[in-house]
């Protein structure tokens, strides 16, 4: 990004042609093939965006001329707070889909292997001698339909425990016991 210095004060440049102050047109293509120098030379200088400091969020900017380059000066206010309700939606989701370990072979909890899960449960107590290739992504595995049955319970009390947790976490922000993301993520880390 690039700006123009007209009558003492930095104006941005678009992506397209531009006029110099002498008149000169010139297309876009110079603010990548000429020197800072040669730039300098028709009063266009690099735009350098400042930092937007933690717990700030930026609202506008100005353009301010400082030496060989322009700083782009953010106005800043205060980040509103985080939504923990939300934060605390995302985080049970987050858990939902890290898996889970039954009798030792680990088990995706996506929605759709929760739904072949249930299925597959529902055969099985159908069809007690079936057997069952699941493919989990690098290998295929033949399961039996009490391994079916074990995975599906497997996977939904893995579901409903991050329910269980959701609650209690939306309890604890409605009584302030629970103010920060860092609280939420801690109620649901060690589960």
């Amino acid at each position: 990004m690039h700006a123009i210095i007209r009558n003492d004060a930095p104006e941005l440049l678009g992506y397209g042609p531009f006029t110099g102050n002498d008149g000169t047109s010139h297309p876009a293509s110079v603010l990548q093939l000429w020197s800072d120098a040669e730039l300098a030379a028709i009063d266009v200088f690099p735009v350098v965006a400042d930092e937007v400091p933690a717990g700030q969020v930026a609202t506008g900017f100005s353009l301010v001329r400082d030496g060989t380059i322009v700083r782009q000066v953010w106005t800043l206010e205060p980040a509103p707070a985080p939504d923990l309700f939300a934060y605390a939606k995302d985080a049970r989701w987050q858990r939902e889909q890290r898996g889970v370990t039954v009798e030792g072979l680990t088990v995706p909890t996506d929605d759709r292997t929760k739904l072949l899960a249930t299925g597959a449960k529902g055969l099985a107590e159908e069809f007690p001698e079936k057997t069952f290739v699941w493919d989990l992504g690098t290998y295929e595995l033949t399961l039996t339909g009490a391994q079916v049955k074990a995975i599906a319970i497997a996977v939904g009390l893995h579901a409903d425990r991050g329910f269980t947790i959701y609650g209690d976490v939306a309890a604890a922000i409605r009584a302030g016991t629970i103010t920060t993301t860092a609280e939420v993520d801690a109620a649901f880390s060690g589960a």
